[in-house]
């Protein structure tokens, strides 16, 4: 749909790098719900803000990892679990794309730490004396 020349409301689009977006457009901006399959195979279904990603969505991976959780600006932001195919996975706090805050990460061989992560790293792991932390 259009209103004054530029897009608006539902609608698809097919990008030229092979991308392909269908959902919700306002002042010819992805804004709303929709969903955009990125050359590569990799998938996103959620939330837009004025073109980019924002607000809750869920990104598949084609390495068959999944995000569910909040994005800001494109980036893993705020609460969200991220699973592998391999049985890891990741709950809790996130910021500019990465664990940063309280978490929950579960190993392949299904071993459970919960803690403080920084920048994608555990810093503090609750289990154990803050002095045997890494």
């Amino acid at each position: 749909e259009f209103f004054r020349g530029l897009k608006h409301g539902r609608g698809v689009m097919t990008f030229g790098d092979g991308g392909h977006y269908e959902g919700d457009f306002r002042n010819d901006e992805m804004d709303g719900e929709g969903t955009y399959k990125f050359p590569g195979e990799k998938t996103y279904s959620g939330q837009w803000s004025v073109g980019a990603i924002t607000g809750q969505g869920r990104m598949d991976f084609p390495d068959g990892s999944v995000y569910d959780g909040s994005y800001e600006m494109g980036k893993k932001s705020g609460y969200g679990v991220l699973l592998w195919p391999d049985g890891r996975s990741y709950r809790g706090q996130w910021l500019d794309g990465k664990q940063h805050g309280v978490g929950i990460g579960v190993d392949s061989d299904s071993m459970e730490v919960q803690g403080e992560w920084r920048e994608g790293e555990l810093v503090e792991d609750e289990d154990e004396p803050e002095e045997y932390a890494q």
